[in-house]
């Protein structure tokens, strides 16, 4: 991906005198990422499969050698939580690491062409990049408190699932009891699971704008710098604007990604 960047660069500022050579090598690596790409996502969606599946029978074989006592202490509505949510929350989590690598990978590649272009503009980017961390750490524990809160509650609305399948009759034959269970427990638990999950994906996309505000800045401050100073050359300033809005979107993918890890926490 930067050595794409890289060619477009390069293209910009010589003028035509290497169109031959460039465009094989532009060919090249839409080819490499086309094929790796797909292969990766057939790769990932058989190993989130077989990661299910493997991980339902590791706890099920679990849940049958654990003695009868602690299993009524844990009670069936977590188990039930458990063996559902819980796995696909893991799942997903296992699933998007591989994207979580490759994006923090291109940014370090990133970082390292900017160091390439301007020492100077990759010690300003990474602390503009250190205080946006710090920041973002804050907002990130912050919904994490609400992702925990959720999960809690999550329980007892298995638990209300339970008692719809199991005392479906009765509630059937009560009037009074089905609208006391609906309003006063099923639902009191359903908004209360749905204002924590709200709360904490709400700061997460506070924090993903932040991130990205972050990086608007930094192409401002560049600008500024370029109108204000002679030492950063046309080359250079379009090479680092250019590496800055190719790297939002590997930025934008790892702040959608965090939310995922977080509920897998």
């Amino acid at each position: 991906s930067m050595g794409l960047i890289y060619l477009i660069n390069d293209a910009l500022h010589d003028g035509g005198t290497k169109e031959g050579y460039r465009i094989w090598l532009f060919v090249g690596a839409l080819l490499v990422v086309t094929i790796s790409g797909l292969a990766s996502q057939i790769f990932l969606i058989r190993l989130g499969q077989s990661s299910m599946l493997k991980m339902r029978m590791l706890l099920i074989r679990r849940i049958l050698v654990t003695p009868l006592n602690k299993l009524e202490e844990i009670g069936s509505s977590r188990l039930y939580a458990t063996l559902t949510d819980d796995v696909h929350s893991l799942v997903d989590a296992a699933q998007v690491l591989p994207h979580l690598a490759v994006n923090a990978g291109v940014l370090i590649g990133a970082f390292i062409y900017l160091g390439w272009l301007s020492p100077v503009i990759l010690l300003i980017s990474i602390a503009f990049v250190v205080v946006g961390i710090m920041i973002f750490q804050g907002l990130v524990g912050n919904a994490m408190r609400h992702f925990e809160s959720a999960r809690e509650i999550n329980d007892s609305l298995f638990e209300h699932f339970r008692a719809v399948t199991f005392g479906v009759k009765e509630l059937k034959l009560n009037k009074l009891k089905r609208h006391a269970f609906l309003t006063d427990e099923l639902e009191v638990a359903g908004r209360s699971y749905q204002g924590s999950n709200v709360r904490g994906l709400t700061t997460y996309a506070i924090a993903s704008q932040w991130g990205q505000l972050l990086f608007f800045i930094v192409i401002g401050w560049l600008i500024f710098f370029r109108s204000t100073s002679s030492s950063l050359d046309d080359a250079t300033l379009v090479g680092s604007v250019l590496t800055v809005i190719f790297v939002m979107g590997p930025l934008g993918a790892i702040l959608d990604i965090l939310p995922i890890l977080g509920r897998a926490d």
